[in-house]
């Protein structure tokens, strides 16, 4: 929860409940958890990773999120699948 995200979502939290439910990883993610992605970059085991997007996302770009103010398309538009919670 960063102040930009707490202003965005101050008129309906419930939001978040939406966002935490298409997030694979069931949650929203901490600062600490992008801290670890940039401790890995400044190791010498990351010397050889260049040009590369990391996405610290709890598996959304993987899942295809498209954000919160994109409606999710209803069964008579063809979704028939719902996401699994890990």
């Amino acid at each position: 929860m960063t102040p930009l995200l707490e202003a965005a979502v101050a008129k309906d939290p419930s939001q978040l409940d939406a966002v935490k439910e298409a997030t694979p990883m069931g949650c929203l993610g901490a600062p600490e958890d992008t801290a670890g992605a940039v401790a890995f970059l400044c190791m010498p085991a990351a010397k050889y990773v260049t040009g590369q997007v990391l996405a610290v996302d709890g598996g959304l770009a993987a899942q295809g999120f498209k954000g919160p103010c994109v409606a999710r398309p209803t069964p008579e538009e063809g979704a028939t699948c719902k996401r699994q919670k890990l």
